[in-house]
Parts: C-alpha cells; sequence; structure tokens
C-alpha cells in the first residue's frame, strides 16, 4: 500500500515569499520571530522561562493561508502552531501560519519617514529621465523644444520597470524604436508614490520642465494617470499645441483598493497577487513589490491605529499614506473630487485603456474572496463590488468627470483571464492603441 502523500508546509509552498520578506527585513525594520529589539529580552530567554507577553512598543504581523488564499493578521504565538484560528471581519478562519514579522510600532514623527523609506525602495530614482537606444540614462537639462513623449509610471514601480514591460510585448522592441524615432524625445518621470499625493507629484514635473515649448503626448499607468491629470488639466502642463495623454488601468475616479474601509483586504490582495505572478507566471520584477509592501504599509497602519484588528479603519488613518490616499475611491476624497470638478486649464484629449479580470486556472483562486460576486464566501475581505484588473475599478479607469477633459477612444480588453493591472504593457494591443492615438508611424 502506498504511502499517502502530504501537502507540503505553508512556509515551503511560499518560500519565494518569505525569502523577499527575509530579504527586506532591514529595510522594512520587520524581523523574523527570534529577533530582539534593543533593550529587549532575547526571544530564547523568553522561550526557557515560558510565554512572555511582548513590549508595548513590539507588535507581530502573522501571515496565514487559509483555502488557498493569504490573509495578514496581528494575532501571533509563541511558538507558532501549524494550524490556529485567526479572525477575519470579526468571525473566526482557521489558516495554516506561513510566515510572522516582528516590529517596532512607530512613533507619530516617525511614520513619513518610514513611508519614504518605502519609496525609496520601490520608485528609486528621481527626476526626469532620457530613453536612448532602449535604456534610460539621465535627461539633459531642460528646457526642451519640438515633440516629446512622457511616461509616467505608478505604485510600487519605476520607468525602469516601464520600459521592461515595453520590451516583452512581441512588438515591444519596434514599438520603442518607432517612438524614438517619431519623438526629439522620449522622457521619463520618476516619482515617490507613496509619502507624496498625485498633485505634488504634479507640481514637481511642473518645476522640471518649466520653460519648456514642447508637444507632450503622455502614456500613464495606474496611479501615475493622475499625475498626470493635474500636471495636464490644473497645471497647464505641456505648453504646446496639442495635449494627449493615454492612460492604461488608471484610477480616474479612484480605487477600491486604497479606500479606507477596504484597504486591509486590499493589502491582503496584493500579497496574493503577488504571490502568484512570481508562483505561476515567474514574474519576479512585478512581484517583490506586492510580496513586501503590505506588510510595510500595515506596519505602518498598525501604529496608527493601535490595531490591525479593527480594520476596516477610518479614512484618516489611510491619509498618512498620501501616495494612497490621493486614489482611494471614496466619496470624501477631496483631492479627486477637486480634480473632477473642473474646469480645465486647458483641453486634452485622452485616451483609456482598461480590462476586467475574471480568471479561470485555479492558480488564481484567491480573486473570488475579494470581489463581490454570487459565489464569494461571506466571509471573505471584499474589495471590489465590481469588473476590476485586480488593482483599479474597471469604470474608474473611464469615469472623467471634468469639463475639459475629453475621452477620444477606449481600448477595453473586455473580460477575460489574461490582461490584469500589471501586464498591460506586454499586450500587443495595447501598444497598438498607444501608436494609433498619438499618431505614431
Amino acid at each position: 500500500m502506498s504511502a499517502r502523500p502530504t501537502t507540503a508546509p505553508a512556509t515551503a509552498r511560499y518560500k519565494q515569499l518569505v525569502s523577499a520578506l527575509d530579504s527586506a527585513a532591514s529595510d522594512l525594520q520587520m524581523f523574523d520571530l527570534d529577533h530582539s529589539f534593543e533593550g529587549e529580552q532575547p526571544i530564547r530567554d523568553l522561550r526557557r522561562r515560558g510565554r512572555r507577553a511582548a513590549p508595548d512598543h513590539v507588535a507581530t504581523l502573522t501571515l496565514v493561508e487559509d483555502d488557498g488564499v493569504l490573509y495578514w493578521r496581528d494575532r501571533s504565538t509563541l511558538p507558532a502552531l501549524s494550524r490556529r484560528r485567526a479572525r477575519r471581519g470579526g468571525q473566526l478562519i482557521s489558516g495554516e501560519i506561513v510566515t510572522q514579522r516582528r516590529f517596532e510600532l512607530l512613533e507619530p514623527d516617525q511614520v513619513n519617514a518610514a513611508i519614504q523609506a518605502l519609496d525609496d525602495r520601490f520608485s528609486a530614482p528621481r527626476g526626469l529621465r532620457k530613453l536612448v537606444n532602449g535604456q534610460l540614462v539621465a535627461a539633459p537639462p531642460g528646457p526642451y523644444t519640438g515633440r516629446t513623449l512622457l511616461l509616467v509610471h505608478g505604485t510600487f514601480s519605476n520607468n525602469d520597470h516601464f520600459i521592461e514591460e515595453f520590451k516583452a510585448a512581441k512588438s515591444g522592441a519596434q514599438f520603442l524604436a518607432r517612438v524614438q524615432k517619431h519623438y526629439t524625445q522620449v522622457l521619463a518621470f520618476d516619482h515617490p508614490t507613496l509619502a507624496v499625493g498625485p498633485l505634488l507629484n504634479a507640481i514637481e514635473l511642473a518645476r522640471l520642465l518649466a520653460g519648456s515649448t514642447h508637444d507632450v503626448d503622455v502614456v500613464a499607468h495606474s496611479r501615475g494617470g493622475l499625475v498626470t491629470r493635474w500636471w495636464l488639466e490644473a497645471l497647464g502642463g505641456g505648453v504646446g499645441q496639442h495635449a494627449r495623454a493615454v492612460l492604461v488601468g488608471s484610477p480616474i475616479a479612484g480605487t477600491s483598493l486604497a479606500a479606507g474601509p477596504r484597504i486591509r483586504g486590499g493589502l491582503d490582495l496584493l500579497t496574493n497577487y503577488g504571490t502568484v505572478l512570481e508562483k505561476t507566471l515567474g514574474l519576479a520584477g512585478m512581484a517583490v513589490p506586492l510580496l513586501t509592501a503590505p506588510a510595510a504599509i500595515l506596519r505602518v497602519l498598525l501604529s496608527v491605529t493601535g490595531m490591525v484588528a479593527k480594520l476596516p479603519i477610518a479614512d484618516a488613518a489611510v491619509a498618512m499614506v498620501p501616495g494612497l490616499f490621493g486614489q482611494a475611491g471614496i466619496r470624501n476624497n477631496s483631492e479627486i473630487r477637486r480634480l473632477r470638478a473642473g474646469p480645465a486649464v486647458r483641453a486634452v484629449d485622452y485616451y483609456a485603456v482598461r480590462a476586467n479580470f475574471e480568471p479561470d486556472s485555479e492558480g488564481w483562486k484567491f480573486w473570488r474572496y475579494f470581489r463581490k460576486t454570487t459565489f464569494a464566501d461571506p466571509l471573505a475581505d471584499i474589495v471590489f463590488d465590481g469588473h476590476n484588473d485586480l488593482v483599479v475599478d474597471t469604470d474608474s479607469m473611464t469615469d472623467f468627470g471634468t469639463p475639459g477633459a475629453k475621452l477620444v477612444a477606449t481600448w477595453d480588453f473586455g473580460t477575460g483571464g489574461n490582461v490584469h493591472h500589471v501586464n498591460y504593457f506586454r499586450q500587443d494591443e495595447t501598444l497598438a492603441f498607444i501608436a494609433d492615438s498619438l499618431k505614431i508611424p
């Protein structure tokens, strides 16, 4: 009689996720259970003498897997049990522990510095760079003349990633060659996406391009679309005769994922998303920020609110992370409401790319636990009420609402399991739509 197969423990199944958190431990200031902080009795001594409560300034986040879905929780045990129960939505669920991270709670005056450190990790460098022979190099100082294509990246990203995604498409190399031939210069705006809101990013962009007389076309991804709108519509950026922008997967009316009442589920969703990108698709470059950033943001929110278990948290706590609040899909988001109210200081022609991601593969099983559907688990942490690309509500991507902001055309991938938030630029259809919209021969 053959031995009954056993399932590998969660720590083995999620080896790369744990490895990513270990590699980022010093930057994130989040460590494994054996780590002791200055002035704290070593954990090994606590184990000899019996478990004792951690100091008030030290907390633990526990990542559990329940039915193939990952959830971050603030309850911990020493020693860790292989299976335990954790709270979700005020109710109990079972879960196998994947990893636990200890950290010191942030003092109020440390919160902003911690958020800036996350930006330094995920969205460096800063300023303008220029595309030369398919590579980004330091941009010469402005002002700029002629015709410019401007690239603006999204949250947890940078423009090196932007260019690599273009190159990953079958027609990517040809597309980049066409772009560099058509424009006088191709510039990329690198900017922080957490410590700074989209409006302040736009002000910095205006300063970098001050005095330029160029005609500007923009291609922006995700949150970069809000930066682009502020720059073009409120600050009058791109002072040439034409202003055109292609916004790809952009939260024009905000995203539910960043809304205060749903932020816990949103961060869990991102952790699951990153795990699938790495384990199933082998897209490690895309995955690493999604594997590490949610825990770090939870550290900030836990320090502000006192207990992750009390989430959904007030919108005020999300406001402690300006880059998230600036794109939060909530009614009282003053930034987005003001942007949408207009009027725009100049007319802009917009083109949008959007998708609704609904996978069939078992590897994406987590998806149904974060979207409101007829078959969703009643205990699920709902993030999206309807169609979305795993990060942004689909309807939001074309909901401009501002006088002077003209949506000329939309490329809609529709509903399917191939196109999601981080792989739009790997699609030849996206590149063809950009070229057609911006009249790139």
